[in-house]
Parts: C-alpha cells; structure tokens; sequence
C-alpha cells in the first residue's frame, strides 16, 4: 500500500480500442492537438487499436499529423467487446507508466489532462478517477459532472475507500469513468480487464479497490463522454449485479 507522495516521471500510454467510428476517432485524437509539442511522444503516446472495423476503416493518415510520431495502429480479429482489443493495447505500452483507456467517441479536454498528470507526478496512488461531463452526439455539453455528484469528491484514504467509501460510492454505480488514470504496474497485477464481461472497467475498479490499491481523485475536466443511441455508457447489463454478487467484502481489521 502506497502512503507517502513524492514527485515521479509520467509516461502516459493512451490507448484507445475501436470499431468503425472513423470520423469520431479523428474528433477525438484533434482533441488531444493542443498538448505541448514536448508533451507529445515523450511524455504521452498513443495505441490505436481496431477490433476488426468492417466499413470506413481509420487509416493511419487520418491521424492528425502533429500525433502520427507518436502514434501506433494496430488491427485484430473483430471480438465485439474492446477488453480484448485494450489488453493487447496494454501489451504494447511497455515504455508506459501510467495508462489511460478512452472511448473513441468521447473527446479530451487539453488544460485538464494536463492539471491531471501534474497531479500524478506529485502522487504515488494507483488509480486516479477523474472528472469529465456528458456531451450530445453532436458535441454540445449536456451536463456539467459526471453520472454520480454523490462521489466523494475528495482524496479518498485506502482504509476509507475499501471499507466503507467504495460501499456508498461505487457499489450503487460507477462513477469512475473508464478515462480514469491507472498505473500500468497496478493494471498487470490485477489481470488487467476481464475479456468475459461487458463492464470490465466497472470490475477493474471494484478489484483495485477490494485489493487494496489507493485512489486519488482528479477535479480537473479532463474527458468529454458523448452519449449517443450507439454508445455503451447508455447500456444495462446483467454483468453488474454477477459482478457484485462474486466481490469478496473485506474484514475490517
């Protein structure tokens, strides 16, 4: 278990799995345009992978160019579910210290990003939700916070966010959005997502935090998630309450 912060290189592997979607992801990756020309490829890079686009294919050049230096495109076997294609994202991000998996319909807000991994580099914790807002389909904002406004909105202790916070934060919902940050070395400790369900995020954090690793919450505006009739954000499953049920609780020591 980490307690104490200190100050630490980030290298950001963000890593993006797709299925069509070919003028979205453009959107998408523009968003992250405005980084600093430093930024880019040092400190953050990008994994691209197709989960077997079967029309309007995303072609390396339509990267824009000032990420094509740092930017991979990969392409697998059509699975229907991006665990599979983000594990083997995970797989190519051996230089990565930290990991950020994002929707290719959602979009990236620069001055947040930014604010988010000056935060990280002044922490030690291992998985770092983050703040974000719904947008249209078109991209107007259509709310301004993320699903759950009861999150607690603070740095969450490890035996606070295991016993009691992850109780009345995170088992009603999730109001960790799949952007948020996460060690790679957490991430390969854990398993990385399970390839079997179709809230495999949801179930990452519930491990992280049933395992013991420590969560910081990030204020800042970091992600734009779009909300559309094609979108998994707006889906119900029966993966959540499998999920919940299989969760081992804790002892309070």
């Amino acid at each position: 278990m980490h307690t104490k912060s200190h100050s630490q290189e980030v290298r950001l592997a963000v890593i993006i799995a797709f299925y069509n979607r070919r003028l979205y992801l453009r959107e998408l990756l523009t968003s992250f345009c405005g980084l600093p020309d430093r930024d880019i490829g040092e400190k953050i890079e990008f994994v691209l992978v197709d989960d077997g686009s079967e029309s309007d294919a995303f072609a390396t050049t339509d990267v824009p160019q000032r990420l094509q230096h740092a930017t991979r495109l990969f392409r697998l076997p059509h699975r229907g579910r991006p665990a599979p294609a983000r594990n083997f994202g995970v797989e190519q991000s051996d230089r990565a210290t930290h990991l950020m998996f994002v929707d290719s319909d959602d979009r990236i807000c620069v001055p947040g990003l930014q604010s988010a991994l000056a935060t990280v580099e002044r922490n030690n914790a291992d998985v770092y939700p983050i703040n974000y807002r719904y947008i249209s389909a078109s991209g107007e904002p259509s709310a301004p916070y993320g699903r759950n406004v009861q999150f607690p909105w603070y740095d969450l202790r490890p035996f606070v966010w295991t016993q009691v916070g992850y109780r009345r934060a995170l088992l009603p919902t999730n109001p960790v959005m799949i952007s948020s940050f996460i060690r790679r070395e957490a991430f390969l400790a854990l398993g990385g997502f399970d390839e079997t369900i179709s809230v495999e995020d949801y179930e990452l954090w519930l491990r992280a935090a049933y395992s013991g690793y420590r969560f910081h919450y990030i204020p800042y505006l970091v992600c734009e998630k779009r909300q559309h009739t094609g979108s998994r954000s707006l889906e119900q499953s029966e993966d959540v309450s499998s999920i919940l049920a299989s969760i081992r609780t804790p002892q309070l020591e």
